[in-house]
């Protein structure tokens, strides 16, 4: 609220307050306005349900009812372990274990974007649910779905002409700040960690030079990426970031915990740790790449072994060997020396009195109690929102 609160105050000149108000009320009519659109929460889970393309033939194929029908789950958030999108398990687990390396598992649009598959806003269903290959390259140019489109569709079709500017001001602006950020970091990690190895007396200039060029390398990469994020996990790029940082995350999240909790834990089991872990998650995202994830209408030729698991009991499989990797290496070699630093000699009284500064835990009562009842309320929030949507 507050960084999008201060682009607004910065654009219009409006008290910082005014603007977060404007930020949220904004937020809530967009909200409000899409489950408006298909007539409440109780109307919009039984159009969501019965939002069937209506093109289901075609193409010479047989097509199965269950690949372009709402699963009977869709609304719970713990779903079957084995037929869910997204199984509960992994749920519990899997996102807990990728959130730990990034947390990626924001959800805020989950809800709306799901409303622009229901009637009135796509009466039809053609364009986001569509199942026909054929159908689904005229909608949007992908033979794979067009689920991605959900979001844009949503906006065009609720949004006014000078809101939907706005939106496409923000959504350019957020992604330029990304790919701004994530370039520069690559271009840095390579000049620094990787090119000042091999050429240990490079000048200034020469770093530059270098970091430029791996900077256009990184951007055709990019650009090259593009057409396997269309195609993979059946076109759903939520699916896709998921199952990525299933594949990359857990290895560091596990050298994170162990670096905290366990004192044994040394460099060498965190290196072969994480290389092993590395290892193994490229394994499985080369194999699905390669042979692709596959869809309802085609499954994909990739050994059971490699591709049968779901990503997220894979981050979960792939996090526990990275652990026991950890610790097994580090237990078979010498532990770090148990040096401190030493410092200044203190006095008995500095001493009591600094370590009575380090682990006085006072409160003042009153925000003792509001932060204490704010707790209790969220605690009680989400135990409700498991327990309903469970």
């Amino acid at each position: 609220m507050f960084s999008g609160a201060i682009f607004i105050k910065v654009a219009l000149g409006l008290d910082l307050y005014l603007a977060i108000f404007i930020l949220l009320a904004l937020t809530a009519i967009y909200s409000i306005t899409a489950f408006a659109e298909v007539g409440g929460y109780e109307s919009f889970t039984e159009k969501y349900m019965n939002a069937i393309p209506s093109i289901v033939e075609g193409d010479n194929l047989t097509i199965d009812a269950r690949c372009y029908t709402p699963q009977a789950d869709s609304f719970h958030i713990f779903q079957d372990p084995v037929s869910g999108d997204i199984p509960w398990p992994g749920m519990i687990l899997g996102i807990f274990i990728t959130s730990l390396w990034y947390w990626c598992t924001d959800q805020l649009w989950a809800v709306p974007v799901s409303a622009s598959r229901s009637s009135p806003l796509n009466p039809s269903s053609d364009k986001v649910a569509c199942i026909v290959p054929s159908e689904c390259v005229k909608q949007c140019g992908v033979e794979v779905g067009c689920s991605n489109y959900a979001y844009p569709t949503l906006v065009l079709e609720l949004l006014p002409a000078g809101l939907r500017g706005l939106m496409l001001s923000v959504m350019l602006a957020s992604l330029m700040s990304s790919l701004t950020s994530i370039f520069n970091s690559a271009s840095t990690l390579f000049t620094m960690d990787i090119y000042t190895k091999v050429r240990k007396q490079a000048s200034e200039k020469e770093l530059l030079i270098a970091g430029r060029i791996f900077f256009l390398v990184v951007t055709v990469v990019s650009i090259m990426w593009v057409p396997l994020v269309q195609v993979f996990r059946n076109g759903q790029l939520i699916h896709y970031s998921e199952s990525m940082a299933s594949y990359l995350g857990p290895p560091i999240a596990a050298v994170f915990l162990l670096a905290v909790f366990c004192k044994r834990v040394n460099e060498q089991g965190a290196f072969w740790g994480l290389i092993i872990g590395f290892v193994m998650g490229l394994i499985r995202m080369i194999a699905e790449f390669t042979y692709g994830t596959g869809s309802c209408l085609a499954a994909s030729d990739c050994p059971k072994i490699l591709c049968g698991v779901h990503y997220l009991y894979f981050a979960i499989i792939l996090f526990f060997v990275t652990t026991l990797a950890v610790l097994g290496i580090s237990l078979l070699t010498k532990p770090i020396p148990d040096v401190h630093k030493t410092g200044p000699k203190l006095t008995k009284e500095e001493e009591q009195a600094l370590r009575q500064k380090l682990t006085d835990t006072s409160e003042r009562p009153l925000w003792k109690t509001i932060v204490d009842a704010n707790a209790i309320l969220l605690l009680a929030v989400v135990v409700f929102t498991y327990s309903y949507f469970a």
